[in-house]
């Protein structure tokens, strides 16, 4: 999964992305993360698709972010 990167066009003032191809960023599954409660019966660490480093910088959104 390629690194995305966001930069300010200076002159119309939006947000541009572009994909990064050199800094990939592989996704794994069942990785070790934050805890967190399943159904408030027990507690895990492990996340069913994460980054592969789960330090990374971009981490990834399946279903998308909001500003």
């Amino acid at each position: 999964m390629p690194d995305v990167v966001g930069k300010r066009n200076s002159i119309t003032l939006k947000m541009e992305w572009m994909r990064d191809e050199d800094a990939a960023n592989p996704i794994t599954l069942f990785v070790r993360g934050y805890k967190y409660k399943v159904l408030d019966l027990f507690e895990t660490d492990i996340h069913l698709i994460d980054a592969k480093d789960p330090k990374s910088k971009g981490r990834p959104h399946f279903l998308g972010t909001d500003r």
